[in-house]
């Protein structure tokens, strides 16, 4: 992430800058925020709550809106659907 934020920096204000040719620095951004919230939502038993602060989010029902309009799922139903994937 450091990397990304490195690459802001360096341009100049007003230019879009992309990644692998496809996406926006800020599209990357949104997929990292998402794939680690995803990663906690399956593999820790953190309340979506802690989750939603951990990740900078003003709020659970911000993180749950985010969350929702990416997946399609709400965290729980997500967390819910990982569980019984892994046992």
């Amino acid at each position: 992430m450091l990397q990304i934020l490195a690459i802001i920096e360096e341009k100049e204000e007003g230019q879009t800058v992309k990644l692998n040719h496809e996406e926006t620095i800020f599209q990357q951004f949104i997929g990292l925020i998402f794939s680690e919230a995803c990663r906690m939502l399956a593999h820790t038993d953190m309340p979506v709550n802690a989750i939603a602060d951990d990740l900078n989010f003003a709020d659970q029902s911000s993180f749950c809106k985010f969350f929702k309009t990416k997946s399609g799922v709400t965290p729980l139903r997500y967390r819910s659907g990982a569980m019984s994937r892994e046992g």
